[in-house]
């Protein structure tokens, strides 16, 4: 599966995506259990200190709910973490368990089903929770008389995002463009590229595709998409496939669409025929030079290792 960026209320679209296993979760601040519980087998380190407790950034009677339901409780001071693992998913974000965190404030996080993630992030909480304090019963009912002082609110955002936005790859052919159109639409190109510029980094660049027809890329490619490049020289006769890179801009026009693409300084590529041979080594399938097309889920786990593995 996929890895999935997630904004909005963060801990409701977890909870949706969650099996009945336990959960070990190191979140900073806690003071909602609407979305997300613990219970017997879970894990949770947060900040039960007392300057948490009295600033009314965690929550005694959450925690005393959590306790009671059994889960392992642990107050660390300082933390600032949020991220949680099961045993199949892990989530590392902004937001913390809070109502705030799920309607006023803008949040993100990632979602990854990754073996190697879910790994380290589990030794991270399981070294955390050797170094904190565990919160037993005692613990609760001290805090519990710990008097808070509500501190000023965050401002409410004046915009909310969408919730869950599912970004595709694509792998595209490309070849040159004719000195006629680039004469012919170079203003508009100069345009498009100096907007895109400023949606990237120093250490970046732009290139940028461009599209005519009435393909499945071309009305359904968006920002934050992932475009894998098979870049086609006809007089050369040879193709050198780019690396996933991403859509930063998109300009229509009514007979084409430029794809502008942040690029990075030093960016890796296979000829063709040693990408042949990484196509068959990795089982995947149904890829030629002249390939436009959306991978599928499957593909585009395959080509992640096929890339990370360069």
């Amino acid at each position: 599966m996929n890895d999935r960026f997630l904004t909005g209320n963060i801990w409701q679209s977890v909870a949706a995506l969650l099996k009945k296993k336990c959960k070990y979760a190191a979140i900073a601040y806690v003071t909602s259990d609407t979305n997300i519980t613990f219970g017997k087998g879970d894990i949770l380190i947060c900040d039960a200190s007392d300057q948490a407790i009295k600033c009314g950034e965690t929550s005694a009677a959450v925690l005393k709910r959590f306790l009671r339901s059994g889960a392992e409780l642990y107050s660390c001071a300082g933390l600032h973490a949020k991220t949680l693992v099961t045993d199949d998913l892990a989530v590392l974000g902004s937001s913390n368990l809070s109502a705030s965190s799920a309607s006023n404030l803008i949040e993100a996080a990632i979602a990854t089903w990754r073996f190697e993630q879910r790994s380290q992030i589990r030794a991270f909480i399981q070294e955390l929770a050797n170094i904190s304090i565990p919160i037993d019963s005692a613990f609760v009912a001290r805090i519990s008389r710990i008097p808070v002082i509500q501190r000023k609110r965050h401002g409410t955002a004046s915009k909310r995002l969408q919730n869950d936005r599912t970004a595709n790859t694509w792998i595209v052919s490309t070849t040159p463009l004719s000195s006629t159109i680039e004469e012919r639409e170079s203003d508009l190109a100069e345009a498009g590229y100096n907007e895109a510029k400023t949606r990237i980094t120093d250490l970046e660049d732009v290139s940028s595709i461009r599209w005519t027809g009435r393909s499945r890329f071309r009305s359904e490619a968006k920002v934050g998409d992932t475009i894998i490049e098979l870049e086609r020289n006809s007089k050369k006769n040879r193709c050198n496939v780019i690396q996933p890179r991403s859509i930063i801009y998109r300009q229509d026009h009514a007979n084409w669409t430029r794809f502008y693409i942040s690029t990075p300084e030093s960016y890796r590529y296979f000829a063709w025929t040693q990408f042949q041979k990484e196509l068959r080594e990795s089982s995947l399938k149904d890829i030629s030079v002249k390939t436009n097309r959306q991978l599928s889920k499957d593909e585009v786990l395959l080509m992640d290792r096929l890339w990370n593995e360069k």
